[in-house]
C-alpha cells in the first residue's frame, strides 16, 4: 500500500537514516527494530518512516512512547492519504499552508545562521551586569497558583460565584488537588498549566491581592479574596527568599540574555529590511470588510497576491475564540499581512543561501505537508457533522454565563521610548530618569518630550497610542503591562526596562471593563458555543479513526 510517507522515501531513505540509528538504546539494553513496526488498516510504519519521523520531531526513541508515536504516525499517513483521494492536495487551501510550513521552516534554519558566532566576552558581559544593578537585586518572591472566576463587582453573579469559590476552598482545605481542581473550574489563563503563576513578587499584584498574600508559607491557601473583575483563591507552593547576586553568580544567565537579545535584535533587523524591500501594497478596509468577496485582492507584493479567501485560511490556524477577521481591526489585519510577508520574503532568502537543500529541511516538510493534510481530512469530516447552534441554545448559554462576556478595560497611552543596544543602556538610563523626574514636576510637556526624545513610531503625534486594550497592553510586554495596569490616570511611570528599551509611559486615562449586553454579546457566544461543537466533534472523529485504525505493533526484541 503506498503511504505519503512512501511517496516521499526515495527522498529520505540513505540520506536521513544511517546504520547507527538502526539501532535504539534503552534502559533495558539494546532494541533493534525490525523492518515493519507496525501494521494498520490498510497500511503499516516501517522502521526508515518511524526513525524519519523521531528525526523530523526532534526526538529520541523511548519504548514506553513507541506505542503513542507509531498510533500518532499511521493516523497522519491513513487520514492523509483519505484527503488526497478527496483531492485536498490540490486546494489552495493546502497549498498555501504547505508553503507557509516551509517559509516557516526556512526562516527557522535562517535564524539559527543569524545566530552562528553571536559571542559576548566575559568583560562585555559583567558591563552589562553593572549597568542594570537593580537586576542584581532578586526581591522575595512566592511561588503562586490561583484559581479565578470572573464576578465583576454591580453583576448579578457576584454573590453566587462567591459562594462557589468557598465551595472551592473547603475542598482544598479538605485536601483536593489545587492543579485539578484550578484546570477544572478556574477562568485565567493559568487554567491551561494547573493555575500556576510561577514566581510572583507580592507588591506586583494588586493591592488586595497582595495583603493576603505576602505572609503565607508553602502550602497555604488564601481565602476568597474579592477583586473588581471577580474572585480569586491562591496557594503558595515556594518561595525565594531576597537575595543579591554577583556577576559570578549570574555569569551564564547574563551571557545567554546578551545573546538571545542580540538574536532578536538581528531578526528585528532582518524583519524590517524584508519587509521593506517587498513595497507591499494593503487594502486594509476590504480585508476588515466581513462581505468582502473572496477573491479580493488585499496584499500585494512583488509577483505574490492574498486574496480575502487566504487570509481566512491563514486565519483559521489561530487559536479556538480568536476574533473573526471582521472585528480584528486594521493594526491588527496590518501585523498579520506584514508577518506573512515576512515568512514568504525570509523563505526566499533562505532557499538563495541554500538553505533548503539541507536533508533535514526535506525531511521535516514531508511530515509537515501529511501533517496538514492530515488535519484538513479531520476538518473535512467535522463539517459534515456540525450543526450552527439554534438562537435558544445561544440565549441559555449567554444567561447562564453573562460573567464571560464583557467588554475588556481599556487603557489612554502615550509613550516615549528610547531604543539603542547594551553599551549604552546605563547612559540612555540615567537621561530617562532625569527625564521622568521632569515630566512628573510638569517641567517639561509630555507630548513635546515624546516629539523630541522618542524613538517610537508615535512620536510625531506626541507619543499618543490611543485606548490600547489589556490584550494589546500584553503586546508590549509584561513589563509595561504590570506597570500600565498598576497605574491611576494622570500618572507617568518611572522609566521601565524591556530588552534594551526604556519606555516612560503616560496613561492618560482608562475605562473600566463592563459586562455584555446579550445584543454586543451574541455573535461572540454563537462563536464560543460553535467552537466548543467543533472541538467535541473533532475529538470524536480521532477517537472513531484510533479505534479504526486496529493498530498493531511489532514486538522488539532486546539484548543485553
Amino acid at each position: 500500500m503506498i503511504t505519503i510517507a512512501n511517496l516521499a522515501r526515495h527522498v529520505l531513505v540513505g540520506l536521513l537514516v544511517s546504520t547507527s540509528l538502526l539501532v535504539l538504546i534503552s534502559c533495558g539494553g539494546e532494541q533493534r527494530l525490525p523492518d515493519v513496526v507496525a501494521t494498520y488498516e490498510d497500511g503499516e510504519v516501517t522502521r526508515d518512516e518511524y526513525l524519519s519521523w523521531l528525526s523530523a520531531h526532534r526526538l529520541d526513541d523511548s519504548p514506553q512512547e513507541r506505542r503513542d508515536r507509531l498510533e500518532r504516525i499511521a493516523m497522519t499517513e491513513l487520514l492523509a492519504m483519505r484527503a488526497v483521494a478527496r483531492g485536498a492536495d490540490d486546494e489552495p487551501a493546502v497549498g498555501l499552508l504547505v508553503a507557509q510550513a516551509e517559509n516557516e521552516l526556512l526562516l527557522a534554519a535562517l535564524r539559527r545562521r543569524l545566530g552562528e558566532g553571536i559571542v559576548f566576552t566575559d568583560e562585555e558581559a559583567r558591563r552589562a551586569f553593572e549597568a542594570n544593578p537593580d537586576n542584581a537585586f532578586k526581591p522575595r518572591a512566592l511561588r503562586l497558583r490561583n484559581i479565578f472566576k470572573q464576578a465583576p463587582v454591580g453583576g448579578p453573579q457576584r454573590e453566587s460565584v462567591r459562594l462557589r469559590m468557598e465551595e472551592i476552598r473547603g475542598e482544598l482545605l479538605a485536601g483536593a488537588d489545587f492543579a485539578e481542581l484550578a484546570r477544572r473550574e478556574s477562568e485565567s489563563q493559568t487554567r491551561f498549566r494547573g493555575g500556576n503563576m510561577g514566581m510572583v513578587d507580592p507588591s506586583e499584584l494588586q493591592s488586595e491581592v497582595a495583603e493576603k498574600v505576602v505572609g503565607l508559607q508553602p502550602g497555604e491557601i488564601t481565602e476568597v479574596i474579592g477583586i473588581e473583575d471577580g474572585w480569586v483563591i491562591l496557594m503558595c507552593f515556594g518561595i525565594r527568599e531576597e537575595r543579591r547576586n554577583t556577576f559570578e553568580d549570574v555569569a551564564d544567565t547574563v551571557h545567554s540574555i546578551l545573546r538571545r537579545r542580540e538574536l532578536k535584535r538581528r531578526m528585528t533587523e532582518l524583519e524590517e529590511e524584508l519587509v521593506a524591500s517587498a513595497a507591499a501594497s494593503y487594502d486594509l478596509e476590504t480585508a476588515g470588510r466581513e462581505s468582502a468577496p473572496p477573491d479580493a485582492v488585499v496584499l500585494r507584493f512583488g509577483d505574490a497576491r492574498l486574496a480575502v479567501a487566504d487570509l481566512e485560511r491563514l486565519l483559521a490556524g489561530r487559536r479556538p475564540g480568536a476574533p473573526p477577521r471582521g472585528e480584528m481591526g486594521e493594526p491588527a489585519l496590518r501585523r498579520m499581512m506584514d508577518r506573512h510577508i515576512f515568512l514568504v520574503m525570509a523563505g526566499r532568502r533562505a532557499r538563495e543561501q541554500g538553505l533548503d537543500s539541507d536533508p533535514e529541511f526535506a525531511e521535516r516538510i514531508v511530515w509537515k505537508r501529511s501533517e496538514i493534510l492530515a488535519l484538513h481530512e479531520i476538518k473535512a469530516r467535522v463539517r459534515e457533522r456540525f450543526t450552527p447552534p439554534t438562537e435558544g441554545e445561544v440565549r441559555a448559554f449567554w444567561e447562564s454565563n453573562q460573567n464571560r462576556f464583557r467588554h475588556p478595560a481599556e487603557y489612554r497611552l502615550s509613550v516615549i521610548r528610547s531604543g539603542g543596544d547594551i553599551a549604552s543602556l546605563q547612559h540612555r538610563l540615567r537621561h530617562a530618569k532625569e527625564l521622568a523626574t521632569a515630566l512628573r514636576a510638569g517641567e517639561i510637556d509630555f507630548d513635546d518630550a515624546a516629539r523630541a526624545h522618542s524613538d517610537h513610531p508615535s512620536a510625531a503625534g506626541g507619543g499618543d497610542l490611543g485606548w490600547v486594550s489589556r490584550t494589546q497592553l500584553m503586546a508590549l510586554g509584561v513589563e509595561l503591562f504590570r506597570t500600565i495596569t498598576a497605574m491611576r490616570p494622570g500618572e507617568i511611570s518611572a522609566p521601565v526596562q524591556r530588552d534594551t528599551e526604556l519606555w516612560i509611559v503616560w496613561l492618560r486615562d482608562a475605562r473600566p471593563g463592563r459586562p455584555l449586553e446579550y445584543s454586543e454579546a451574541q455573535e461572540r457566544v454563537e462563536r464560543q458555543l460553535g467552537n466548543q461543537r467543533v472541538q467535541a466533534l473533532q475529538t470524536e472523529v480521532e477517537a472513531e479513526v484510533r479505534v479504526s485504525l486496529g493498530l498493531t505493533t511489532a514486538s522488539v526484541p532486546s539484548s543485553s
